[in-house]
């Protein structure tokens, strides 16, 4: 091995020092930076050690007896039809319509960027004329990215520009409220410069980790309203800042977002099942799916240890770990793990899979065990598929399973309580095997197992009602009712959304 290579091995192999590095990252870098960082990143492992993840092209399990088709081969059968196209354009609203300015420090692929344009969309049908700032002082003024692109392209005005230049447009284009997602403190600055109401929609906690509390709760006194996620974020943020009127702090649930050539309400495609496994190499075997980032949020490293005692109790279970590399360091510490675990041919760690819907075809449980979320996007398409879920208690899992046995099993956070989640709680317990929910999640995985005939005969089922729990309508309304109230100061006399 080369200097350079051994050099790079005891850099990714300090896992202690990783969990420490980790928290400084993602307290300096946004999320769309660290996907960026973390992609690139990801060559040095394939070059350092010579371990890519594994490439979509080949089955998960290999045979000669098994037929693999191709995914584009695969027939899909559309399910829970809702009508299509934009539901208003910016000239079916009358002239004196009140503008709605959604502001953004994120606007490429993640679960937050699909959000703010989803809302740009269909706040139009409420009555808002909206449009989209994107405030990262990261991305270079004026290129707006895919989404971007697709608004304009939908006929909403989208803007990219840094604090002077974007302060100028914002007054030139007049909000009368403004909906902020995980912005730099001077856009609140400038809603209270122009006094303009600014909803603050809190996407999950940890933009908040580490933060000065005292600060934030003098920053929070010109919020007109806060719209958390989940519950939990909710409960969590009234804890930390007390003073903030609990009546002004609404939940409001994220529905099912499909965004795609300006058309934000397709339904979400379903692959034949048996053609689906087929494809992944599949016969009999039980396969776990999780869909997430490799990183230390979502907890592979936690859910590889309790996968192991799975394993040996159930010899057809099989993990499916798929998600980009934002954590190069992170992502090695798996393979390592997956090294040392008995049943570690058993584990499969993938990129992120395209075709979501081909994978949740294919699975029979999908399980995440993070240490927080603030509304998990890939457990309630699950769930909208008819796979039962296994999740640990964080944002949006009561909502999404609540003590309902029929959706899947919560499970306990990895830490104990779920609203002490942060970084400094996390680090120490990032890399160890024998976490709090250990027992719990292994017990949930093996019922699932257990109860696969059951299930499988419900998963019509299951879809029906989660596409009617998590229809996309119920979060847009709430969300225009929260503005409405904000911009005829009715704030506080709004309803929690379901």
């Amino acid at each position: 091995m080369s200097k350079y290579n051994i050099t790079i091995s005891r850099v990714l192999g300090d896992a202690a020092l990783n969990a420490q590095r980790q928290g400084w990252i993602r307290a300096f870098l946004p999320p769309s930076t660290r996907r960026r960082l973390g992609a690139a990143a990801a060559g040095l492992i394939k070059r350092s050690r010579g371990e890519p993840i594994d490439d979509w092209s080949r089955p998960l399990i290999a045979s000669s007896r098994r037929a693999t088709p191709t995914t584009a081969a695969l027939p899909t059968e559309v399910v829970h039809p809702r009508s299509t196209g934009i539901h208003a354009t910016e000239a079916a609203l009358p002239p004196e319509a009140p503008r709605c300015l959604l502001a953004t420090s994120a606007l490429d692929n993640g679960g937050m960027d699909r959000v703010v344009a989803f809302l740009a969309l269909r706040l139009r049908s409420h009555g808002l004329r909206t449009a989209v700032l994107h405030t990262h002082a990261g991305v270079e003024q004026g290129v707006k990215g895919r989404l971007g692109c697709m608004l304009s392209t939908a006929g909403i005005e989208v803007a990219v520009a840094q604090e002077a230049d974007a302060r100028q447009w914002i007054r030139e284009w007049g909000p009368d409220v403004i909906s902020s997602h995980d912005t730099p403190d001077w856009v609140l600055d400038e809603a209270r410069a122009i006094a303009v109401p600014y909803v603050a929609v809190l996407h999950g906690m940890h933009s908040l980790f580490g933060c000065d509390w005292s600060a934030e709760a003098e920053r929070s006194r010109d919020m007109t309203a806060i719209a958390a996620v989940s519950e939990i974020n909710r409960q969590q943020y009234l804890r930390a800042v007390p003073t903030f009127p609990s009546e002004r702090i609404v939940t409001i649930p994220n529905g099912i977002v499909t965004i795609t050539n300006g058309v934000d309400d397709r339904p979400l495609a379903r692959h034949d099942r048996l053609s689906a496994r087929a494809a992944l190499g599949l016969q009999e075997e039980f396969l776990f799916v999780c869909l997430a980032r490799h990183c230390s949020q979502k907890n592979q490293f936690g859910l590889l240890s309790a996968f192991d005692e799975v394993a040996a109790r159930h010899p057809d279970a099989h993990l499916l770990l798929a998600g980009g590399v934002e954590e190069p360091v992170y992502f090695t510490q798996l393979r390592r793990e997956q090294d040392r675990l008995v049943a570690g041919d058993r584990v499969h760690l993938r990129d992120h899979a395209t075709d979501t819907p081909l994978v949740l075809a294919a699975a029979d449980g999908f399980v995440l065990n993070s240490f927080f979320e603030g509304w998990a996007l890939a457990s309630m398409e699950a769930l909208y598929a008819g796979v039962p879920v296994v999740s640990s208690d964080v944002g949006g899992a009561r909502e999404q399973l609540g003590s309902d046995p029929s959706r899947g099993y919560l499970v306990g956070n990895p830490l104990g309580d779920a609203l002490e989640v942060n970084w400094t709680t996390i680090a120490p317990a990032c890399y160890r095997r024998r976490q709090t929910n250990r027992e719990e999640l292994i017990d949930a995985m093996c019922a699932l197992v257990r109860e696969r005939e059951h299930r499988a005969a419900r998963r019509e089922e299951l879809a029906a009602e989660s596409a009617a729990r998590f229809d996309p309508d119920h979060c847009v309304r709430a969300h225009a009712d929260l503005l409405h109230s904000c911009i005829t100061g009715r704030i506080g006399r709004c309803k929690q959304a379901a």
